[in-house]
């Protein structure tokens, strides 16, 4: 079935653009130099007229049996039917009036319909002599039709308004591809017919629609070039994707072969183009090629786009890694300041751009140029290679956790750490552990080593081991659930190692971010911390009895005042029940969260200030301030003193935080 649905898609996509930018090179090139044909003979005008109008109406036929033949296969794929046993029920007719796609599609159909009555009327193009107010009227209504096929994307997947602007960038792609490569049979048509005459007059007919389409093109390489980078956010989201899923490799096809029409076209706008002005036959003659072999190459990328169209968005597919190399150099090891080697690659960088930019007169000076730009890139490479190198890959260094950032996957993480782990590597990741002393290498710190590499590299080492090391895989006694939540733990010990230096002054913004948890308040309904992200900054509070009852009490007077500044104050205890309070604290209710052990056991790891308190343990009361984006920015790690004066503390920190500029909050699976 998905065989039979790329090829449908491929011959509607394939017909509809040729559709449309055959009118469009009607309106925009053809008949402009028509007109510039003072005396109407320098082309077999109609001849041009008749091929071009009848590529467009086989086309719009072929788009149009096309159309129903896509929503019929659209409606098997949703039904799980078969498609005989579609013509025995209404599945097709449920699809059409109950589904966006069906509704836009019927919307289509009608579209073709006038198209084709449109075309059917205007006897003059029949006849072979268009005019522009008519050929003008049919190209909008190609192009509205042209555009809906937005709607059958990848882009309308989804709710809610967010798709709209995929939609909108997805329909400018569309008219720009048709816009250039749905005409480039027209130009071919119409230097194919200037070559045949072989006149002056000919050619330069031929030279001016030339420089209208060149001109048509600039526009729409531009116009393909800025959608497509606001599509490639959404559907693969990095450059990794790109050779790591089926749907990213497709792309980086589609992209070469784009590449290739684009060098195509260049060719023609910059050696051919003035040439055929200057009236050389024999660069009429290979322009004509250039341009049948661009339309080849547009031919394959809709093929490419056609089958994208079936394929899962590298977006939603784990990214598997194919080489043995990242996209990654660092410095070798031992090298010193390379700031001369960076300045000496940058010269040589301008020089090869500089040459490759200017312009020689003569053959000799321009094999020369190119011969200075090849060297002076040989030069940057050659200062550069000896003092980088290469970042080793594994299938799964681009992969993210499938676990979230959580107190529980952090507490699950700690036991399987504990039980596996901490032997070697120490209970706090120093590589300080029992049996560290009799290993020939010294296990390396993970808090370091989880700063420096991604969270996919860790997986593929504790899974499979590292080579010529003492590391061992654990991939045969622990599901990838049980890895996965040993590297959140030691996540969260790398972002507790930064937090010791927090103070009770926000300091410059940092992906410091707050392991989330879910907790309930007042008998109210399930809720995480997650959700206040965007909403309200979060006073954090880890509380201790009866050590923390006074502060308490002062902070379920001051609820409201907190309230109005933006801050809502969750509490939580790892000794006693919010339940247990209510009655000691009256009003504290909406405060006191009921959550799991594992949210006082992890947020101890970020309550100390060196290892020597994280040994001694906890502080009895910590305070937290959070940002609307979900990070640590603050803290207090005793009871305070002066009650109204900790209040103003907290204030004055909410204050500095509402004044820094907006900011989205840092993915989950972004730590450093």
């Amino acid at each position: 079935m998905n065989a039979l649905l790329v090829v449908t898609r491929f011959a509607h996509l394939l017909a509809t653009i040729v559709m449309f930018g055959g009118l469009a090179f009607v309106v925009i090139v053809a008949i402009p130099a028509m007109h510039a044909d003072a005396q109407g003979k320098a082309l077999a005008w109609d001849r041009v007229w008749r091929r071009i109008y009848s590529l467009v109406r086989w086309s719009l036929a072929v788009s149009a049996v096309s159309a129903i033949a896509w929503l019929v296969l659209e409606a098997a794929v949703a039904s799980g039917s078969p498609l005989a046993g579609l013509l025995k029920d209404d599945t097709v007719a449920r699809v059409a009036t109950q589904t966006l796609f069906g509704r836009v599609w019927m919307m289509r159909i009608l579209i073709a319909i006038s198209l084709i009555g449109w075309l059917v009327a205007d006897a003059r193009a029949a006849r072979g002599t268009p005019r522009l107010s008519t050929a003008l009227g049919a190209m909008i209504l190609a192009g509205l039709y042209l555009a809906t096929l937005a709607f059958a994307g990848h882009a309308a997947a989804g709710e809610g308004t967010d798709r709209y602007p995929r939609i909108a960038a997805d329909a400018i792609h569309l008219w720009a591809a048709g816009s250039w490569l749905g005409a480039l049979p027209g130009l071919v048509l119409l230097l194919a017919s200037a070559r045949r005459t072989a006149a002056i007059a000919s050619i330069d007919v031929g030279a001016a629609a030339i420089r209208r389409f060149s001109a048509l093109g600039v526009a729409s390489v531009g116009a393909l070039t800025v959608s497509g980078l606001i599509n490639a956010g959404y559907l693969v989201g990095n450059i990794p994707a790109l050779f790591g899923t089926e749907y990213g490799r497709l792309l980086t096809m589609k992209l070469a072969v784009f590449f290739a029409m684009v060098a195509l076209a260049a060719t023609n706008r910059f050696r051919l183009t003035p040439r055929v002005v200057a009236r050389d036959f024999v660069a009429l003659h290979t322009l004509l090629r250039t341009a049948t072999l661009e339309t080849i190459a547009g031919i394959a990328v809709v093929a490419i786009v056609a089958v994208l169209g079936v394929t899962v968005p590298a977006a939603h597919e784990p990214t598997i890694w194919p080489f043995a190399f990242t996209l990654r150099v660092e410095p070798v090891a031992g090298a010193t300041s390379i700031g001369w080697i960076v300045a000496i690659v940058f010269a040589a960088l301008c020089v090869a751009g500089a040459l490759a930019l200017t312009r020689a007169r003569h053959e000799r000076l321009h094999m020369l140029r190119a011969l200075l730009a090849v060297v002076a890139l040989v030069v940057a490479a050659a200062v550069t290679c000896p003092y980088l190198s290469v970042v080793p890959g594994y299938p799964t260094t681009y992969v993210a956790s499938p676990l979230r950032y959580t107190t529980s996957a952090i507490a699950q993480g700690a036991s399987v750490y504990a039980e596996n782990c901490a032997q070697c590597h120490g209970a706090h990741g120093r590589g300080d552990g029992p049996l560290a002393a009799s290993l020939a290498d010294k296990p390396p710190d993970l808090v370091q080593h989880s700063m420096h590499h991604s969270v996919g590299d860790m997986f593929w080492w504790i899974a499979h081991g590292i080579p010529r090391t003492a590391m061992p895989g654990f991939g045969a006694r622990l599901p990838d659930t049980a890895i996965w939540s040993a590297i959140e733990f030691i996540r969260a010990q790398a972002q507790a190692n930064d937090a010791r230096t927090m103070t009770a002054q926000v300091e410059p913004w940092r992906p410091l971010i707050a392991p989330d948890f879910t907790f309930e308040v007042s008998g109210g309904p399930q809720e995480s911390l997650r959700d206040e992200r965007g909403r309200s900054a979060v006073l954090l509070v880890l509380y201790t009895l009866p050590q923390s009852l006074d502060r308490l009490r002062a902070l379920a007077a001051e609820q409201t005042k907190l309230a109005n500044a933006g801050v809502r104050i969750i509490a939580v205890s790892a000794n006693a029940t919010a339940r247990a309070l209510e009655t000691t604290l009256p009003g504290a209710s909406p405060m006191l969260a009921l959550v799991g052990p594992d949210v006082g056991a992890t947020y101890a790891m970020f309550s100390t200030s060196d290892e020597s308190d994280a040994r001694r343990g906890t502080p009895a009361h910590v305070e937290f301030l959070i940002d609307r984006q979900g990070n640590l920015r603050a803290r207090w790690l005793s009871v305070a003193n002066d009650e109204a004066g900790r209040t103003r503390e907290i204030l004055d920190q909410v204050q500095l935080l509402n004044e820094e500029p907006p900011r989205a909050p840092v993915p989950d699976g972004h730590m450093h």
